[in-house]
C-alpha cells in the first residue's frame, strides 16, 4: 500500500521541486530533511494525528524534528503549498493497520449522540475540502477521535464550532474511506458513529489570468500566473520563445525593462505533484 501511495507522486525533472532527502520516524522522533522547497516559506510534515513545520531557509533547505510524532501508515504529506508535494515513507517506522470498522456500535451513554450521516461526502484530490459532524444534546466542546478505519491521506479531524466536528484538509489519492468516530462531552458521556468520506480524481489544471496585458519598451512588467486543480503546488515552465529580456521565475513573468517591440506567442505550463501538465498559450504585444 505504502509502495503504490508514493508510487502516484512523480515529479518532472525540470525546475526546482521540494525534495526530501531523509525521513525517518524512530521511537516517536521524526525527521524531515529537504532541498528545493520556496526559499523563506513554512514547510509542513503531516500525517493524520501530528504535524511539524519549519521555516526553509534562503537556499530552500529545511530540517523538521519532532518528538511525539505519530503515523499510523508510516508517511508524511510535506509541504511548501507552493511547489509539487513529497509523500516520503518514513524509515525506522512500523506501520500500524487500522482497527476494522464494525456495524455493531457501543450505545450512547448519555444524551451527547452523533448525528448520522444523511449522505456521503465527495471531495477532489487537490480541493481544500471539508466533511463535517454534528451532534445533539452535547456538553461542549466536545473531543473527537477516530477508532476505526482510517481517514482519507491529507484530511485532519478537528473541532467544527463548540459541538461539531470536521474532516479538512487537500485530500491526496482517491478512493472511499470507512471510518468510526468517538465523540466525548465535558460531561464524559460518549457516542459512536460510522463514517465515510469518497476522494474522486483531480480537476482539470487551468491556468489563470487567461490574456496577458500589454507591455511596453523602455518599461518593467510582471504578471503572476495562478493554477487550480491537479494537486498542487506546481511547477512552472515555458515552451516557445519568450520576447527579449522576459523571464520565467517559478510562477512570474517578468522584465525589469521590456526591450523589443513585437507580438510574441508562448505556452505557460503547470506541472503539479502527479506530473500532470495543465498549459495556456498566450499572446504577448510589446508596443
Amino acid at each position: 500500500m505504502v509502495a503504490a501511495l508514493a508510487a502516484l507522486f512523480v515529479l518532472p525533472a525540470n525546475g526546482l521541486a521540494l525534495t526530501v532527502t531523509k525521513a525517518s520516524l524512530q521511537g516517536g522522533n521524526l525527521q524531515v530533511t529537504g532541498t528545493g522547497a520556496q526559499p523563506n516559506v513554512f514547510v509542513i510534515a503531516e500525517s493524520f494525528g501530528s504535524s511539524a513545520g519549519i521555516r526553509s531557509d534562503l537556499q530552500g533547505n529545511f530540517t523538521i524534528t519532532k518528538s511525539g510524532f505519530v503515523s499510523a501508515d508510516c508517511t508524511v504529506v510535506v509541504s511548501d503549498t507552493t511547489t509539487p508535494i513529497a509523500v516520503p515513507t518514513l524509515s525506522g517506522c512500523t506501520p500500524v493497520a487500522p482497527k476494522p470498522v464494525s456495524s455493531s456500535l457501543p450505545a450512547p451513554t448519555g444524551s451527547c449522540v452523533i448525528t448520522p450521516a444523511s449522505s456521503t461526502p465527495s471531495i477532489h484530490v487537490g480541493d481544500n475540502g471539508a466533511a463535517f459532524f454534528a451532534t445533539t444534546g452535547c456538553t461542549g466542546p466536545v473531543t473527537w477521535s477516530l477508532v476505526a478505519g482510517s481517514a482519507p491521506r491529507g484530511l485532519h479531524l478537528g473541532l467544527q464550532g463548540q459541538t461539531g466536528g470536521g474532516l479538512t484538509g487537500i485530500p491526496v489519492t482517491e478512493g472511499t474511506s470507512t471510518f468510526t468516530l468517538k465523540v466525548t462531552d465535558q460531561g464524559g458521556k460518549t457516542d459512536y458513529e460510522n463514517f465515510a468520506v469518497t476522494i474522486t480524481a483531480p480537476r482539470p489544471i487551468t491556468i489563470t489570468p487567461g490574456t496577458l496585458p500589454a507591455a511596453h519598451v523602455g518599461s518593467s512588467y510582471q504578471v503572476n500566473f495562478r493554477g487550480t486543480g491537479g494537486l498542487p503546488g506546481y511547477l512552472w515552465s515555458a515552451a516557445g520563445a519568450l520576447p527579449p529580456g522576459f523571464s520565467l521565475s517559478r510562477n512570474m513573468l517578468f522584465s525589469t525593462r521590456a526591450t523589443a517591440a513585437g507580438t510574441y506567442t508562448f505556452t505557460i505550463r503547470a506541472t503539479d505533484s502527479r506530473g500532470t501538465v495543465g498549459s495556456h498559450t498566450f499572446t504577448l504585444t510589446v508596443s
